[in-house]
């Protein structure tokens, strides 16, 4: 297996904060422009004062900094380690397309429950994906 394989998982979750950032940065323009916020929002967050799509923005933004951390670590790690297969890009994939799937939610409907769901989902991945790096670095597997 290609190592250079996990790059492109990778790669796919560094996109998704830049084009939350790029939408991010639109509707709060957007909001400002429009009168819905005015620029000392931006100095301080207030987020009783913005519109529901900042808002939202702004935390999945936040979000994305957080577990996707751990995956991008996992990932450097595996390739470094030589020890990309296909269990774990397919991991990868399954990690990155749900984190998508939550930014999705999270910027439009933003059902709490669907949400969860897919966030659920994604760190019991990760923690698979984790685990198993741990284990067959160690000789478990």
């Amino acid at each position: 297996m290609n190592q250079e394989n996990m790059v492109y998982p990778l790669f796919a979750m560094a996109v998704l904060p830049g084009a939350i950032l790029v939408l991010l940065f639109y509707f709060r323009l957007k909001a400002v422009l429009v009168g819905k916020i005015e620029l000392h929002y931006l100095e301080k967050h207030g987020a009783e004062s913005a519109p529901p799509v900042v808002v939202r923005l702004t935390h999945n933004l936040s979000n994305l900094f957080e577990f996707p951390t751990l995956f991008l670590a996992a990932g450097v790690l595996l390739i470094t380690l030589q020890i990309v297969d296909e269990l774990y890009i397919s991991l990868a994939w399954a990690y990155v397309g749900l984190r998508y799937i939550h930014s999705v939610i999270h910027v439009t409907y933003n059902k709490v429950l669907h949400r969860l769901s897919v966030f659920f989902i994604s760190d019991v991945i990760l923690i698979i994906l984790w685990f198993r790096l741990v284990l067959q670095e160690s000789g478990f597997l």
